[in-house]
């Protein structure tokens, strides 16, 4: 009597149908975590502007002009401003300050974030 050994292991088909489950879920999953990526990376920016301009608001209440320039991207000693890191300590954009188009630095002021990828900016004005 010789009973063959049942076989172990899996189909050509079997594997197939996994493959092509993998390929469905990746091509769902990955544009919709570069999304949450680039979600996270704006409100970085926005956070940080927020900051920034309200360090300005501060810095014009004591001295009665805005603040017209920042030692590097990221940070201002007279306006005791530093740009927080996003996720993975990593700064993802760039700040700067300059006059508004339609006046001076004394009284009105661009602030403006731009993102090192791609060159994209977030701007607020104030007032």
């Amino acid at each position: 009597m010789n009973n063959p050994s049942p076989q172990k292991g899996f189909t050509l088909i079997e594997i197939m149908i996994v493959v092509a489950i993998l390929a469905i879920v990746t091509t769902i999953a990955v544009p919709a975590y570069t999304g949450y990526v680039e979600t996270a990376q704006r409100t970085e920016g926005w956070n940080n502007l927020n900051g920034l301009q309200l360090a300005l608001e501060e810095y014009y209440i004591e001295n009665g002009t805005y603040v017209t320039t920042m030692e590097d991207d990221y940070n201002s000693a007279a306006l005791n401003w530093s740009a927080k890191p996003g996720a993975g300590g990593t700064h993802h954009f760039t700040y700067s300050i300059a006059a508004c188009s339609s006046g001076t630095i004394s009284t009105c002021y661009t602030i403006t974030a731009t993102r090192k990828s791609d060159s994209s900016t977030l701007t607020l004005s104030g007032p």
